[in-house]
C-alpha cells in the first residue's frame, strides 16, 4: 500500500537517485542512464532487522500504544483524516537518496522514474551506507529508519514531523531489542 503520513520507512538498502547520466537520443529525446547501485544493510543484522519489520504487528506496535493512544496523536488524525492510518505501517526496502532538498512534484516523479522500487527518499541515508561500507576495520552495521512527514512537495507538514520521529524512534527500538535481546516486549 502507499506510504501515509506516520508510517515508516526501514532502509533495507539506499542508492543515489542523483548517479547516472542524461544521454541524447537520435529522436532529440533525453535519457537518463541510471547508475546508481544500492549499498545494503549487511548480512550480520539484516535477517533481524528484516523479520523485525515483517513482524511489526507484535515487535513495534506494543511499544508505542500508549503513544499512539494519546491527545496529540488523535488530533493529527483528525487533522489528516485519511491521509494518515490510525496505527502506522512499517516498510522495509530501498530508500534513494540525493544532494538536495526535494519539494518538488515534478523531480519526485523523475526519480520515482529513476528508482521504481525506492519507497523513500531522504538526504542522508546514502551518505551513510557509503561511510559504513568504507570503514576501515571491520565495517559496522548499519541501518536506517524514516518516518514519513511530507512526500517531497511544496507543501511540507511541520505538525506531521514529530509524529514521524516518534515512530521511527519506536521502530528502532524494536529492531535493537530483536538484534540484541530477541524480543519487544513492554511499552516504553
Amino acid at each position: 500500500s502507499p506510504a501515509l503520513f506516520g508510517d515508516v520507512i526501514v532502509a533495507k538498502a539506499s542508492a543515489s537517485w542523483e548517479e547516472g547520466k542524461y544521454l541524447e537520443l537520435d529522436d532529440g529525446s533525453r535519457f537518463f542512464r541510471n547508475r546508481g547501485i544500492p549499498k545494503t544493510v549487511g548480512q550480520t543484522i539484516g535477517p533481524v532487522i528484516s523479520a523485525c519489520v515483517e513482524t511489526a504487528k507484535d515487535r513495534i506496535l506494543p511499544l508505542c500504544a500508549n503513544y499512539i493512544r494519546s491527545g496529540e496523536v488523535r488530533r493529527l488524525r483528525r487533522q489528516y483524516g485519511k491521509e494518515m492510518r490510525a496505527r502506522p505501517e512499517f516498510k522495509i526496502g530501498l530508500i534513494v537518496s540525493g544532494s538536495s532538498v526535494i519539494a518538488d512534484e515534478m523531480k519526485v516523479g523523475e526519480i520515482i522514474a529513476r528508482q521504481p522500487n525506492a519507497l523513500g527518499l531522504g538526504m542522508e541515508i546514502f551518505g551513510v551506507f557509503t561511510a559504513a561500507e568504507k570503514a576501515i576495520g571491520n565495517p559496522p552495521s548499519v541501518m536506517a529508519i524514516k518516518g514519513v512527514a511530507d512526500f517531497g512537495t511544496s507543501g511540507k507538514h511541520k505538525t506531521m514531523q514529530t509524529y514521524a520521529s516518534v515512530m521511527s524512534y519506536y521502530a528502532f527500538l524494536g529492531i535493537l531489542r530483536a538484534v540484541f535481546i530477541g524480543g519487544p516486549l513492554e511499552p516504553v
